[in-house]
């Protein structure tokens, strides 16, 4: 029982406030409920977990829904994953920045960036810049795009 009181102290502390995590036990640190709380709370909580947990793709998922910007923290692979990558980017296509650079070289992965802010268009590769049909998407969705087109 006082193993179950102090998850739910700290369940509930980390969704107040992320940084709780950091003074939980490294058990309550390795809690799946706890760390998705507190990544729900604020991305910056993946830098204090496990690379087990940070692996997790129901972990992954709540720190991307959250904020897309999560995936600044997660492994080479995981930026690399076109779905991970896929799923950052509705929630922030300026997330574009920390796919891999094989994925910001994708079209579909930069028109999906394109789409959700135009002005990710400076965040992608030249040759992108350059695709008409990416650089069209971009104006559509916010017209200052335009500057970051590339001839």
């Amino acid at each position: 029982m006082p193993g179950m009181m102090c998850q739910a102290v700290v369940f509930e502390a980390v969704q107040s406030n992320w940084q709780a995590l950091g003074y939980a036990s490294p058990e309550l640190r390795n809690d799946k409920d706890v760390v998705k709380a507190a990544v729900a709370t604020n991305r910056q909580a993946l830098a204090m977990i496990s690379d087990d947990l940070r692996n997790d793709p129901g972990v992954v998922a709540e720190a991307l829904q959250a904020d897309g910007h999560a995936l600044v923290y997660l492994s080479r692979a995981q930026q690399d994953d076109k779905a991970i990558v896929s799923h950052a980017l509705k929630q922030d296509g300026h997330s574009v920045s920390y796919a891999s650079s094989r994925l910001q070289q994708d079209i579909d992965i930069a028109m999906q960036a394109v789409s959700e802010d135009g002005i990710t268009l400076g965040l992608l590769p030249a040759e992108v810049r350059a695709n008409k049909s990416v650089v069209l998407r971009a104006i559509d969705s916010n017209v200052k795009a335009f500057q970051n087109v590339t001839e």
